[in-house]
């Protein structure tokens, strides 16, 4: 969960990471960003869609949930055909999410989130401390309200076999956000779906597009609105 300076956990919530990504952008002088959250950093995504709804250009919620739904967790699980150990540990976990329950299934944990022979990537830096403070917040966190003000083009992916955030989830995130939305479910994905489906990464090559039709109707904007601002009382085109 991160590679920079843990501060204290009365910071660890979805508020103060959602918000840091606007403190983040406000020091690099960055306006409307580009905002990509993957699984957890989905999670911050949505909130600081709620909470900034105009800040970015666009925002892709990759593999993500806006709430905890371990029964539907389970039904994906149970119908990949994993073995009974691994899914009795998963749901263990995923109801019950404890040190104890964790050692059980972390161990065991890459094959849900993988459907290929892939091994995972194995760059992320696992911060348990965070993880453990931050799973009450989840448990009980909701993401939806807010979505439905945000303005900017969202890009909804993920995999159609992933118990981890199952797709369920990423169509009630597409559908609150609304016209702005795009919604692209895998066949054949699981959580890590650039594992599963490397050619998902082309298909986020639209946010460059977008970035350039956005830019295009703010100078046609621009020209439009200086060209039909009203002529001044007394000028010769109001005699």
């Amino acid at each position: 969960m991160g590679r920079s300076d843990r501060r204290t956990p009365s910071e660890w919530n979805l508020d103060t990471w959602a918000d840091d990504i606007v403190r983040l952008c406000d020091a690099l002088d960055i306006e409307h960003p580009y905002v990509l959250g993957a699984s957890f950093g989905g999670m911050v995504a949505m909130r600081y869609l709620a909470r900034h709804p105009h800040h970015p250009a666009k925002v892709v919620l990759l593999c993500t949930s806006a709430r905890v739904d371990v029964d539907q967790q389970v039904v994906v699980a149970r119908a990949r055909g994993l073995d009974e150990e691994s899914l009795d540990a998963a749901e263990r976990f995923w109801r019950t999410p404890t040190a104890e329950t964790g050692a059980a299934y972390l161990p065991k944990s890459d094959k849900f989130y993988v459907v290929s022979a892939a091994t995972p990537p194995g760059r992320a830096v696992q911060n348990y401390e965070i993880m453990f403070h931050f799973l009450p917040e989840k448990a009980s966190m909701g993401l939806l309200p807010g979505l439905d003000a945000v303005t900017c083009p969202v890009l909804v992916m993920g995999g159609a076999l992933d118990p981890i955030s199952p797709a369920k989830g990423h169509r009630a995130i597409a559908s609150v956000i609304g016209e702005t939305a795009t919604l692209d479910v895998l066949d054949g994905a699981s959580h890590i779906v650039w594992a599963d489906h490397p050619d998902c990464i082309p298909r986020l090559e639209h946010l460059k597009s977008a970035r350039r039709r956005a830019a295009r109707r703010r100078r046609r904007d621009s020209v439009l609105g200086w060209r039909m601002k009203p002529e001044r009382s007394g000028s010769p085109a109001a005699s």
